[in-house]
């Protein structure tokens, strides 16, 4: 009466029967190709019919009457992927960046001082203009640098 039903009725009426064990021909025989007298003969039931009795079958609820031994081949993509190396180095890599962030405010104090040293006055009496450093006399830049230092040498002042 299901076989009635279906798409292909007489394959799923043989594959029945072969499920049950009547009609004296097992359902792999009915799928499979056969070699006669050095001739290969076409399955019965072609694989395109038994696809489509076999999801007959499982929307009916009837198991299907072989079971599929042969193992799936492998394809190269069907595989874990190995991740990249965020993936496998990620939680070091986060906990050396943290430390390298908490050190962070005391290094850029750091250049910012270095920086700001470096840097030449913009302003007083110790800036020079460009125009004086390239036309005075080095007689007088030696004087005026003899007059600083005995400045600096008696605390300040005129």
């Amino acid at each position: 009466a299901l076989a009635a039903g279906s798409r292909h009725p007489r394959a799923a009426a043989a594959l029945l029967a072969a499920a049950r064990g009547e009609g004296g021909v097992g359902a792999e025989a009915l799928l499979k190709p056969t070699k006669v007298r050095g001739v290969w003969r076409k399955p019965p039931i072609r694989p395109r019919v038994a696809r489509q009795v076999r999801r007959e079958f499982d929307a009916w609820g009837i198991a299907w009457p072989l079971v599929d031994t042969s193992a799936p081949k492998a394809h190269p993509y069907d595989r874990w992927l190995k991740g990249s190396r965020a993936d496998v180095e990620g939680a070091e890599h986060r906990k050396t960046v943290e430390d390298k962030m908490r050190a962070m405010p005391k290094l850029v104090a750091e250049y910012r001082a270095a920086r700001k040293a470096a840097r030449e006055p913009k302003r007083g009496k110790e800036a020079e203009h460009i125009f004086d450093q390239l036309f005075t006399p080095p007689s007088v830049m030696r004087q005026r640098i003899k007059r600083a230092a005995a400045r600096a040498a008696t605390g300040g002042g005129k």
